[in-house]
């Protein structure tokens, strides 16, 4: 099992104290956004630091397809919290990458 989470934003990075204020309005202004994943271990641990919406979008659905090139026979869950538009968006581009492996 892979799990991948992905934050928009460093808010709630910064209220649980895992980030300084000044770090996180630093990520603000520049656009960081976040990749984590679990290690061997069980621990959710920082993967990739991404620029840009855009960027960020392209970059988990090449992570995605990266841990399973395969997509026709793997189940895939997509959990959101008020953000249904990026992950409507991801399960369309996955199921169209699973469709051009058929």
């Amino acid at each position: 099992m892979n799990i991948l989470v992905l934050l928009n934003t460093l808010d709630n990075i910064v209220k649980g104290g895992r980030l300084s204020k000044f770090e996180g309005s630093l990520g603000k202004l520049l656009d960081i956004r976040v990749i984590l994943h679990s290690d061997k271990e069980g621990k959710v641990v920082l993967q990739e630091k991404v620029r840009g919406k855009k960027t960020f979008v392209k970059r988990v659905l090449q992570e995605i397809i990266k841990r399973s090139p395969d997509m026709t026979s793997v189940n895939v869950g997509i959990t959101h919290f008020n953000n249904i538009e990026d992950s409507e968006f991801i399960k369309k581009e996955l199921m169209v990458n699973a469709m051009h492996k058929m």
